[in-house]
């Protein structure tokens, strides 16, 4: 099912299971493509690393990595007007004098704490500093102002939560995030699938999707930024009983722009069913293996867990030829 399928694509590895009994897989252990990115390539300004929006992605946790490597989410609709990033401002009833005062106390209560724990709390204390930084950066406060943005480039990418995530993204990767995850919810269409396809889905991805390659390349940050568009399956080839597609994990389409990959081709092919493929098949770790690659990351590279055991980046899969 998805969460399944959110697990494989976001992780590169099979889930595990909480129980025999409970067929909802547990993502505690295995860190998602985003928190490798985050604990790899760092930020490179006050920004995190690591951005979801407009809500969590599914299997899109640090795993073992710790909390340190976790997203930062924004769980608000950008097209609304009362948009805003909970919690990026300070308390107002706190003075600057007053929260410069909080942070030497917490900063003392992090050395004591150090000296008795290092893993942990090393780890909390980098992540307090975040966000810190975070409340009290005026370059955060800018990328997050979407209401700045000209109406036409606003219009460009649509006025909807897909259009306008997407044109949020495009500010959080100029201000300095490494990765930005955006969900677009709604493509399980199971039940006649025809009309939202046609009136929301589709053209809803298409405008979103195109503005923002088109705005990169205009910015000159096409090159160095590696937009992907998938789904965490493909849908069956056979209309149901209910005029709608069901799950399928034999073949899916996955569109990929800038960031050092050769445009204007199609690589690899199925048959005329759409079922399955019929030149080599690229598998969900060869597509990490060149996500990685591309980013300037060694896929092959191993952590250990907390109990001794190694973990690479990806577990196998090699480069997907004609796209680099």
């Amino acid at each position: 099912g998805h969460t399944t399928g959110y697990h494989y694509v976001m992780t590169g590895y099979k889930p595990n299971f909480a129980d025999g009994d409970n067929p909802v897989p547990n993502n505690d252990f295995y860190p998602s493509i985003g928190s490798v990115v985050s604990r790899e390539l760092g930020s490179r300004g006050t920004l995190p690393a690591y951005i979801n929006l407009p809500h969590p992605m599914a299997a899109g946790g640090p795993g073992f990595y710790g909390a340190e490597y976790a997203p930062f989410v924004i769980e608000a609709d950008p097209s609304q007007p009362d948009f805003e990033v909970k919690d990026l401002l300070p308390p107002s009833q706190i003075s600057p004098e007053r929260l410069g005062l909080r942070r030497k106390l917490l900063a003392g209560v992090d050395r004591l704490q150090r000296q008795r724990d290092q893993g942990p709390a090393n780890a909390m204390s980098t992540y307090y500093g975040k966000a810190f930084d975070l409340i009290t950066s005026p370059e955060a406060k800018r990328a997050f102002d979407i209401q700045s943005e000209p109406d036409q480039v606003r219009d460009n990418y649509g006025r909807n939560q897909l259009g306008q995530c997407a044109l949020l993204a495009r500010r959080m990767v100029e201000a300095g995030c490494r990765f930005v995850g955006v969900d677009a919810p709604g493509w399980d269409v199971h039940f006649n699938c025809f009309p939202s396809l046609q009136t929301d889905l589709i053209p809803y991805a298409d405008r979103a999707f195109s503005a923002l390659i088109t705005d990169l390349e205009q910015r000159g940050l096409l090159d160095e930024t590696l937009v992907v568009m998938m789904g965490e399956m493909g849908r069956t080839p056979r209309v149901n009983a209910q005029a709608g597609r069901d799950h399928w994990s034999m073949a899916q389409t996955i569109i990929f722009a800038g960031g050092g990959t050769r445009p204007g081709q199609v690589i690899g092919a199925t048959d005329a069913q759409a079922a399955a493929p019929i030149t080599e098949p690229i598998g969900v770790n060869d597509l990490l293996a060149t996500l990685s690659t591309l980013m300037g990351i060694d896929p092959t590279k191993t952590y250990y867990s907390p109990l001794g055991r190694p973990v690479p980046i990806v577990d196998g899969g090699k480069l997907i030829q004609g796209l680099v």
